[in-house]
């Protein structure tokens, strides 16, 4: 047998040009899955914070504090709209009653002494609308764009939940519409 000629020679190894390529079509299956997977989990997030509120909803003694957001960086959860704590049209309009809201942290007092913004029957008062400080207020204890797609949930009193957007939020808010009230929680038509 005399030395092999070029044809007989067989590589065994992978060149860097095959390796590069390799690598570049994993890193772009990557790219393309990674935003995907964020929003799932987000997703997810936001189904679960949908969850404790109405986990609250059928368990009236607990409280709000032992069920935090998942998207809260700072642990606040939700609170109880106390608004519509007597009033009669909550009977007929449970339907279109917000009962709970996420929670943005600002204290929280039904007491006719407590500052006016720590009280939410006073956050609509014609003073603060005519003032322009509804939203600042609303934007104090609500967390309007916790979720992705900046948006955050709304539990009615009939248990279902609405996803609202910040933006609407935001315009009942300089518009005076109070979604506090019992049968306000749906947009205005």
């Amino acid at each position: 047998m005399g030395a092999p000629t070029p044809k007989e020679y067989r590589r065994n190894g992978v060149t860097l040009i095959e390796l590069c390529v390799v690598f570049l079509v994993i890193a772009t299956c990557i790219a393309l899955l990674l935003p995907a997977v964020q929003s799932a989990r987000a997703s997810a997030r936001r189904t679960e914070c949908a969850s404790n509120m109405r986990w609250l909803h059928t368990s009236p003694g607990l409280s709000s504090d032992r069920l935090p957001c998942p998207d809260s960086p700072d642990g606040f959860g939700y609170f109880r709209n106390l608004e519509m704590e007597d009033d009669p049209m909550v009977v007929n309009a449970t339907h279109s009653t917000i009962h709970w809201l996420e929670h943005n942290g600002g204290p929280i007092f039904v007491d006719p002494a407590s500052p006016p913004d720590m009280n939410p029957e006073t956050w609509f008062t014609t003073a603060n609308i005519n003032a322009g400080l509804v939203l600042p207020i609303v934007d104090k204890y609500i967390a309007r764009s916790r979720h992705v797609g900046d948006t955050a949930n709304y539990l009615f009193l009939d248990g279902h939940i609405e996803i609202i957007e910040s933006k609407v939020i935001e315009g009942w808010a300089k518009s005076g519409f109070n979604f506090t009230e019992a049968g306000a929680g749906l947009p205005p038509h």
